[in-house]
């Protein structure tokens, strides 16, 4: 599991998880800002996280095409690539705000925003995908999934080992 490959690529997504959560964080202060402050600080903030969140999503999806060659994989590569490229809109879309130009400022948003929707739903069935074609259990390492629910379904039989 530990392949030279694979460690990479799961480094690419490590990163990148760490910088759409700081991308995210920052589009939230800047969010609060806009809301209680002065709209225009809030704005350039907030255009500062989603240019974070794009990269960071740019990482996951280099990542996963570091992966086995899967649906799995593909999924994860445009998923990754859609929100990396809302996200990447919603910056575009804020500087044309921010320069006065609200109406295509406005639209590049709203298209980034269904990008990125996009890009969610194609995880979401990246994941679902990943976890339906996880090899079975062996007996000899029955709680190798911790999550799943074979491990819950026999907790009593777990803990009496």
């Amino acid at each position: 599991m530990l392949t030279p490959k694979r460690e990479l690529s799961q480094i690419y997504t490590i990163l990148g998880a760490w910088l759409q959560a700081a991308g995210n964080t920052t589009n939230a202060v800047g969010v609060d800002i806009e809301i209680y402050g002065p709209e225009e600080e809030g704005t350039v903030i907030d255009t500062l996280g989603s240019g974070i969140q794009g990269l960071g999503a740019a990482f996951e999806a280099v990542g996963a095409t570091l992966l086995e060659e899967s649906d799995y994989r593909t999924l994860t590569i445009f998923g990754g690539g859609f929100i990396s490229l809302g996200a990447f809109l919603g910056s575009i879309g804020n500087i044309y705000v921010l320069n006065k130009k609200n109406v295509i400022g406005e639209q590049i948003l709203l298209v980034g925003s269904w990008f990125q929707v996009l890009g969610s739903f194609l995880l979401i069935n990246a994941v679902t995908i990943e976890f339906e074609h996880k090899p079975p259990l062996k007996p000899e390492n029955d709680y190798s999934y911790p999550y799943s629910y074979n491990s819950f379904s026999n907790i009593e039989e777990m803990y009496s080992k």
